[in-house]
């Protein structure tokens, strides 16, 4: 006898394991589907998206000798890889949205009708989220590290600056930051689950500071205490704004809570 929901109707049955996995190979499929489709395109403005993709870059050394702000590439192969890493990252910022909204989608696949509403305003939410992050992380934090890392001269020494660490520089601190941009929406989501309440989160802000602090200085390339400060100030807010999120719209209660169940409806 098929499991059911111990709130739903009859009907509301969990999805078995093989069928979690035929909605995960679809979901993957088209997420890697429309990645490609953009590459392919991408591919076609290579000069353009260079162009973009090195603005950080030529904001940090525009106090530099004119002969030491471009950047180099070392072997013949380097310059065709890095030309398909440049598409690359331009085609998973591109097609983002779609990509987290297939996440999201195989999300909801698993979730009891009551919880998966919750979904449908979760996945254009999550995109923002993720659109700023990486924006705060390409306008603001790369150009500011980028400066600080250029700035600091060893004497007798040359500074040559490599396209394929600029690449991975950019692609690590823009991708992670647009993930970190989603921590309230995740703790929004585990406490309309009945996972965490809003004091629970609150009761952990301690830890989640230390954590924050670490996950930031791990972040930080520089190590300097400037940039530590613009990463871990931002993720600091973002914790207290998902504690205000879930004080807002609280979900199911913990063991000793007494919040509502999501999609439940009070008399008015």
């Amino acid at each position: 006898m098929p499991d059911t929901a111990p709130d739903g109707p009859p009907d509301d049955k969990r999805m078995t394991l093989p069928e979690h996995l035929e909605e995960l190979r679809s979901r993957v499929t088209k997420a890697v589907v429309a990645l490609g489709a953009v590459l392919l395109l991408a591919m076609s403005f290579q000069d353009r998206i260079m162009k973009y993709l090195t603005w950080p870059h030529t904001q940090a050394v525009q106090d530099l000798d004119p002969a030491e702000r471009k950047l180099k590439v070392f072997g013949y192969p380097e310059s065709f890889f890095t030309a398909f890493k440049m598409s690359l990252v331009a085609a998973l910022l591109i097609a983002s949205p779609y990509i987290i909204f297939q996440i999201w989608a195989f999300v909801r696949s698993g979730l009891y009708p009551k919880e998966r509403r919750l979904v449908k305003s979760y996945s254009s939410i999550s995109i923002v989220l993720f659109l700023a992050g990486a924006s705060f992380g390409f306008f603001v934090l790369i150009p500011f590290t980028l400066r600080m890392l250029a700035q600091y001269k060893l004497e007798n020494v040359e500074a040559m600056f490599n396209l394929t660490d600029y690449l991975s520089l950019v692609v690590i601190l823009t991708l992670i930051l647009g993930v970190v941009f989603e921590l309230p929406l995740g703790m929004h989501f585990a406490s309309r689950l009945g996972l965490i309440s809003a004091d629970g989160f609150a009761l952990k802000r301690r830890l989640a500071i230390v954590l924050i602090v670490v996950a930031a200085a791990v972040l930080t390339p520089t190590g300097d205490p400037y940039t530590l400060l613009l990463v871990s100030g931002p993720m600091v807010l973002l914790y207290e704004l998902g504690i205000l999120f879930c004080r807002i719209a609280p979900g199911r209660p913990e063991p000793d809570g007494g919040t509502s169940k999501p999609g439940d409806t009070r008399p008015a």
